[in-house]
């Protein structure tokens, strides 16, 4: 009994002290990059599709655009918005 006890905790410690390394790492910043772009992409193809109106798309990527600027460094919000403006030519109309 003592043994399978051991061979229990031996993981449940292990794992415990390894998630905290993988919390702060830099993919971080790449994951949130990736979230506000295909939240933009999707929301571009809602609107070329008429399945959204105008407003919707606009007040929509109005609220992407302000989460991107808080939540992304410098750099990629530069990026994103370069993205925005020259890769999806379609959607110029409803960005802010």
């Amino acid at each position: 009994m003592k043994t399978k006890f051991y061979l229990l905790l031996f993981p449940l410690t292990l794992f415990s002290s390894i998630n905290p390394l993988f919390a702060k790492c830099d993919e971080d910043n790449w994951y949130k990059y990736g979230f506000h772009v295909g939240i933009l992409v999707q929301t571009c193809d809602l609107a070329t599709a008429k399945l959204i109106t105008t407003k919707e798309a606009r007040d929509e990527l109005e609220f992407v655009f302000d989460g991107a600027k808080e939540d992304l460094i410098r750099d990629d919000y530069k990026s994103f918005t370069e993205f925005a403006y020259e890769d999806l030519k379609d959607c110029t109309k409803f960005l802010p």
